[in-house]
């Protein structure tokens, strides 16, 4: 409250209703995917900032606060309710993520699809080492080669 240049708190905080947080809660999220993208498309700078932080996100990932945090948060957490949440809301926005970058990935795929393409293999043998070794090796070399991994 303010009363000329001053400000009075109360000395009593009042919140609303767990129904109003509720509902109100619920009516953003109709207005939230709109908001999110003006705010998104604005937005310049973050991957720059992001490798900036790079040294910051690793030190924090390796604090044995932050990881005993993360253990506690997933303690409390049972299978069942994250097959509940991944089958129901991750379920519902992988397709549409997919499609939305159905582009990207063939761009970034097309490298290790042409190398994969005619790989010519060798025979398979009885000694199932070197079918792994000689087979899915190659696989996997023409796979890292493509990728620049190798």
């Amino acid at each position: 409250m303010f009363l000329g240049n001053t400000i009075y708190m109360a000395n009593t905080i009042k919140m609303p209703s767990a129904e109003d947080i509720d509902k109100a809660y619920k009516e953003g999220a109709g207005r939230a995917p709109a908001k999110y993208k003006a705010k998104v498309l604005k937005t310049s700078g973050v991957i720059e900032a992001s490798i900036a932080a790079q040294g910051l996100y690793e030190a924090k990932m390796s604090d044995p606060n932050v990881l005993a945090r993360r253990a506690a948060k997933l303690a409390n957490v049972t299978d069942e309710e994250w097959r509940k949440a991944a089958s129901t809301v991750g379920a519902e926005r992988i397709g549409k993520g997919m499609l939305a970058k159905s582009d990207k990935r063939k761009k970034n795929y097309e490298a290790t699809r042409t190398a994969l393409d005619g790989l010519s293999l060798p025979d398979k043998t009885t000694d199932w080492r070197a079918n792994l070794a000689n087979r899915a090796g190659a696989v996997i070399e023409a796979q890292k080669k493509s990728a620049g991994k190798e």
